[in-house]
């Protein structure tokens, strides 16, 4: 299956954030929340999926000034198929001056004998802001995981600033004995004055989290879990 999804957010004339294009293709399916003073996309799997072989792309153009979030209602689900092909997900962002981004999605799930690429590239501007958060859960409960390889692309006025790959699987080195016990694995880039300044770590037995400056007026925060974490640290992108 091919399927893409389209959507550009602008600045009205009377100052508020919009949706100026929504094109969606089954599976990735959008409904759009206005109840807020910033519109919030909510994205629903209307078919399973991704499965072996399916293409999916999602691009999100933020115009100057606008600000919009984005929300799943459920985890998405990389499910094998007859083929056995490697399934791909691309999500493109582009960020305009002054524009914002809040993205908190629920986890992508690698089920067992499925095989995915996923790569988000995000081009922005200097003086935009983001907060992107993107998880992982390795197998079902009870469940090895499949092959999966994600990697993050960040660009601010046109220098890559992030770009990091990471890859699971079954084997000895990619699977779960390699790295310990985590099995749901966070990683959040933040642009703009939230992004943090300096170092930051936590350790516990359920859990691994580092923050990490890359650049100015950005930061990585990488978190690993043996069980999926609730809490939300500080990503207030709108102010």
């Amino acid at each position: 299956m091919i399927a893409a999804t389209e959507i550009t957010v602008v600045l009205s004339s009377n100052g508020n954030s919009v949706i100026d294009r929504l094109h969606c293709e089954s599976p990735l399916t959008v409904r759009v929340d206005n109840s807020g003073s910033i519109p919030t996309l909510m994205i629903v799997n209307t078919a399973a999926g991704p499965l072996s072989g399916d293409e999916f792309s999602f691009l999100l153009h933020i115009a100057d000034g606008a600000q919009v979030r984005v929300r799943s209602v459920a985890a998405m689900l990389v499910q094998p198929g007859p083929s056995g092909d490697w399934s791909h997900f691309n999500t493109t962002i582009q960020l305009g001056k002054n524009s914002s981004l809040d993205w908190c999605t629920e986890p992508l799930i690698s089920v067992q004998g499925s095989r995915h690429r996923s790569l988000t590239k995000v081009d922005a501007h200097s003086t935009s802001r983001m907060y992107l958060s993107e998880s992982l859960l390795l197998g079902r409960s009870n469940e090895l995981s499949g092959e999966i390889t994600l990697r993050q692309r960040i660009e601010v006025d046109g220098r890559s600033v992030l770009d990091h790959e990471t890859q699971h699987g079954t084997s000895a080195l990619l699977s779960l004995g390699a790295h310990g016990p985590w099995r749901h694995m966070r990683s959040a880039v933040s642009l703009g004055e939230q992004a943090a300044i300096a170092p930051e770590s936590e350790v516990s037995l359920e859990s691994v989290r580092g923050v990490f400056p890359i650049a100015q007026s950005c930061s990585l925060e990488i978190e690993c879990a043996t069980r999926s974490t609730t809490s939300q640290h500080n990503h207030e992108t709108f102010r």
